[in-house]
């Protein structure tokens, strides 16, 4: 009887040793592709490190680009303040040009006034003259 009990004991333990064989085998599958998981993961992340320097070096080109662009529209703009500052220049020259010019027309218009009164004058005096001969 305890011959049967040990062998009962061996084929149990048998039976055990056989079962965790089995789960190991499959815990080794399983650890064979988290690693095949892992791996690839880990070459997901290269590549997703490899396009984020790239975003950022085109980031870094891109605010080169903003920086040059508003240098520009800065030059632009002092352009423009120029160019402003010239066009009031020419109204103000314009301006005193054009008051001078009306001075002028009003004198001149004086003048052929003037210059027609001496006539009216001329003719009314030259013209009692005859009358009186």
């Amino acid at each position: 009887m305890e011959e049967t009990r040990i062998e009962n004991m061996l084929s149990q333990l048998i039976t055990m040793v056989g079962s965790m064989q089995v789960d190991q085998q499959e815990m080794k599958q399983e650890i064979i592709g988290l690693k095949k998981d892992l791996q690839k993961a880990k070459q997901d992340v290269t590549g997703l490190k490899e396009e984020f320097h790239q975003v950022k070096h085109e980031i870094n080109g891109l605010k080169d680009e903003i920086h040059q662009v508003k240098h520009e529209i800065n030059g632009l703009k002092d352009e423009i303040h120029q160019v402003k500052h010239e066009i009031n220049g020419l109204k103000t020259s314009f301006e005193q040009f054009e008051l001078k010019s009306n001075n002028r027309h009003e004198e001149i218009i004086e003048r052929f006034k003037a210059l027609e009164r001496d006539q009216d004058f001329i003719w009314e005096k030259t013209a009692r003259n005859e009358r009186e001969k």
